[in-house]
């Protein structure tokens, strides 16, 4: 993780981030700044959430007809939409990215939401999982818990038929249990 400075060793000066080393001088990568560059570079600037060890920043440019695509390379600017390059360009995938990605949850539903689709993404693209948004939340009772809970051997049985959501029975199970 990113250490901070302490005022006394940077006395008059801003505080800023310091990558930790290993013991041969590499910097080791955290969660924060996991591209490799500093707080004050274009990897944080991307879109101001943590990036991750592939991110690299993506400028939205907008075309001749009023179109905009995703470029990379940007740190951004007045009116240019700046993101991570794991967000493409699809339009899912750019509302998740500017929308929920970092921010913090305050709803139980949401978060119960989160938990199922991050269990529900094991060994497959987060892009998967947002095209089944949907799907999961018709199947799964727009994620009340209590609902869910109640859920029994029948009702786990229709949802491995569900095309809408991942067909795996622990999965599922992990969800209602």
């Amino acid at each position: 993780m990113p250490h901070r400075v302490s005022q006394a060793s940077n006395p008059g000066k801003d505080l800023h981030l310091r990558s930790p080393r290993r013991k041969d001088g590499r910097p080791i990568a955290s969660r924060a700044g996991a591209c490799g560059a500093r707080r004050s570079s274009v990897a944080f600037a991307c879109c101001g959430n943590a990036c991750s060890r592939a991110a690299a920043p993506v400028r939205r440019r907008s075309t001749v007809d009023g179109a905009v695509r995703n470029g990379a390379g940007s740190t951004g600017g007045p009116g240019v939409i700046v993101r991570c390059s794991w967000a493409g360009t699809r339009d899912d995938m750019c509302a998740y990215h500017d929308e929920e990605w970092g921010v913090p949850i305050h709803d139980d539903r949401l978060h119960f939401e989160f938990l199922t689709l991050e269990g529900a993404q094991a060994g497959l693209s987060w892009e998967t999982i947002l095209r089944k948004r949907h799907g999961y939340r018709a199947a799964f009772a727009e994620f009340d818990p209590d609902e869910v809970a109640r859920f029994g051997d029948a009702r786990q049985q229709a949802l491995m038929l569900d095309p809408g959501i991942v067909r795996n029975r622990l999965k599922i199970r992990s969800t209602v249990s």
